[in-house]
């Protein structure tokens, strides 16, 4: 960096008085130009000593971590390539390739080849098998963020592997949740060390997001961006999504995940009619206390309800059934179920509740996305952004006490009470998925 020192002052103030002195001398016409240089010499000498500063900052800077089994993760180093970055957003990506055993970070450089990776390699070494991938992700993104120290700090999660309720990497065999507690240890350690969460937290990775995630790292992100659904096999679009964000010059966190979602839908409903199934969401953390609020009012509602037979053998017979479903049916969509509550279930207080629970989840809601075939609207899921844990039969709930929406909500009491005369009755159908 350049410093400046006494000799550098002592210079500078010859020419300085070198030029005066021109002026003297000088014709007319250079009358002014020898002005500039006089009226520029404070200014250059502030540039000089602020060795810390750049003439055109980053206003972004972009984390990924690509936790990838299947050495197939160079295709989306190439999508990050052809992004734009145009001095708006520095780019960085570590490429954890379990095929090969190696683990590469690279400084992203824009190059529309997407053949090859053209990207300088800042590290690269053996993957050894003891690794802790949150340790890992979490000692890259307060590396490189440090580096840049941009206002807007966005960070991917690439993950084709991990199961966000079982034994799947960035677990240990302790219970089925430990992926959720680790990865909020991992954005804890993050906000100690950068002093500062992610205004955008995205997870490239199947059937993520769930209340369950968000509350867990609610924290940590203005914004976090999931798909209730399977990530298509063609992956996701990162340089049609981020190329006119950065041509806008976006720094707003919700409209820049209002435009990365309308960009995936805009991308994936290309294909609508090839039968393809993409859902991605964008939720303001923000808005989980209001959330919480509604969410147990209107479950005290429906517990009371449901203490009929009536409206018992209507939340069995119907609710249940058709509510949407997930990851091979242990997720519903949180908004289909009070949806159809609020469609069948005709009591007064559940009604009412419903209604508001359902709201506080459109508020929440930055963009939602649903392409495919399942809802009644054509080429329209009924995804509505948001699932939660409800798997049937009944689960053994290892670990799920400890989440934080255990803590916030009276989601957990009502799984038991449900699953307390659901189980008991026998109740026997297939669920949709």
């Amino acid at each position: 960096m350049f410093q400046v020192d006494n000799n550098f002052n002592s210079i500078c103030e010859k020419v300085y008085a070198l030029i005066l002195k021109g002026c003297a001398a000088a014709r007319p016409y250079l009358f002014m130009a020898v002005l500039s240089a006089t009226l520029l010499y404070p200014s250059f000498c502030v540039l000089a000593a602020d060795s810390g500063r750049t003439m055109h900052e980053a206003a972004w800077t972009y984390l990924v971590f690509l936790n990838d089994g299947a050495g197939s993760a160079g295709r989306e180093i190439n999508k990050l390539e052809n992004i734009k970055q145009d001095g708006f957003i520095n780019i960085t990506a570590l490429w954890y390739d379990k095929k090969e055993g190696i683990k590469t970070v690279y400084e992203i450089v824009p190059d529309a080849d997407l053949n090859k990776i053209s990207s300088k390699a800042l590290l690269r070494e053996k993957i050894n098998e003891n690794d802790n991938l949150s340790a890992i992700f979490s000692d890259f993104v307060i590396k490189h963020y440090l580096k840049y120290k941009t206002e807007g700090l966005i960070i991917t999660l690439y993950d084709r592997e991990t199961i966000i309720n079982s034994k799947y990497s960035f677990s240990s065999p302790a219970n089925n949740w430990n992926n959720l507690k680790n990865l909020r240890a991992a954005f804890e350690k993050i906000r100690l060390a950068a002093g500062r969460g992610a205004d955008i937290i995205h997870f490239d990775a199947n059937n993520f997001q769930c209340l369950e995630l968000i509350y867990e790292l609610s924290e940590y992100a203005v914004n976090i961006i999931g798909s209730e659904e399977f990530i298509p096999e063609c992956g996701t679009p990162y340089d049609i999504i981020f190329n006119p964000i950065v041509s806008q010059k976006i720094t707003a966190a919700q409209r820049f995940s209002f435009l990365f979602v309308s960009a995936w839908h805009n991308y994936f409903k290309q294909m609508a009619k090839s039968g393809v199934k993409a859902t991605l969401s964008a939720i303001k953390t923000a808005e989980l206390e209001m959330i919480s609020e509604k969410f147990d009012a209107f479950l005290e509602a429906l517990t009371k309800a449901l203490a009929q037979s009536k409206y018992r053998d209507i939340f069995t017979a119907s609710v249940i059934k058709k509510v949407r479903r997930y990851s091979s049916g242990e997720f519903i969509d949180a908004f289909d179920f009070g949806r159809i509550i609020n469609e069948e279930i005709h009591e007064q207080s559940v009604e009412k509740s419903s209604r508001e629970f359902l709201a506080s989840l459109t508020n929440a809601t930055v963009k939602n996305s649903a392409i495919g075939d399942f809802g009644k609207i054509p080429v329209t899921y009924n995804s509505f952004g948001i699932s939660i844990y409800m798997p049937l039969p009944a689960p053994k709930f290892d670990g799920y006490d400890a989440l934080k929406i255990c803590a916030r909500t009276g989601w957990k009491p009502f799984l038991d009470y449900f699953y307390s005369f659901f189980m008991a009755k026998g109740y026997d159908f297939e669920v949709k998925r």
